[in-house]
């Protein structure tokens, strides 16, 4: 766990450095891009940390139904020590993310957003969590899960976004 700390705090520090900030620019709808953008890649980050349950909850399916088959545990036992095993670790990877990551790209000041912004993160990274195993026990193999997986995350991950005043024109040329 620590060394996937390390890599968070090292992904963090990556990305602070690219989207460093020694002017905060919170009016102007250019630098507002800036400032999205590096948002998106927290997303991004959190939604792939999260992809790795996959693989592991695939691994771990052959127990679950062992133990359901035998009666030893209900199934929703399993899942709830499974799921408050795992939260822990997001809230810790929220904090060192945020920690890193929130000042040194010049985001608002005040402490108040600062905890916002780190349970949006650790929200996020549990809702990837989720995805992906939901994933995993519907497939319940490598292959399909690793394919639903990869689409699910082009779905949530692709995509533009239009201007306001700019759909107007997008529907124009579409048609």
């Amino acid at each position: 766990m620590a060394e996937q700390l390390a890599v968070v705090a090292f992904v963090a520090f990556v990305t602070s450095t690219i989207f460093l900030r020694t002017k905060l620019h919170p009016v102007d709808e250019i630098n507002g891009n800036l400032y999205l953008s590096c948002l998106f890649f927290g997303v991004v980050h959190m939604m792939f940390n999260g992809f790795s349950e996959l693989s592991l909850l695939i691994f771990r399916l052959p127990v679950f139904y062992k133990q359901r088959d035998n009666l030893f545990h209900p199934a929703w036992i399993w899942s709830i020590v499974s799921w408050s095993i795992r939260v822990p670790y997001s809230a810790i990877e929220a904090v060192v993310w945020s920690s890193v990551l929130y000042y040194t790209v010049g985001f608002a000041l005040p402490a108040g957003r600062f905890f916002r912004f780190t349970f949006t993160q650790f929200v996020l990274h549990q809702m990837a969590v989720s995805l992906f195993r939901m994933l995993a026990s519907l497939a319940r193999d490598l292959v399909v899960a690793n394919t639903f997986g990869s689409a699910s995350l082009v779905f949530l991950l692709g995509g533009f976004v239009i201007p306001k005043g700019m759909t107007k024109v997008f529907i124009r040329a579409c048609f």
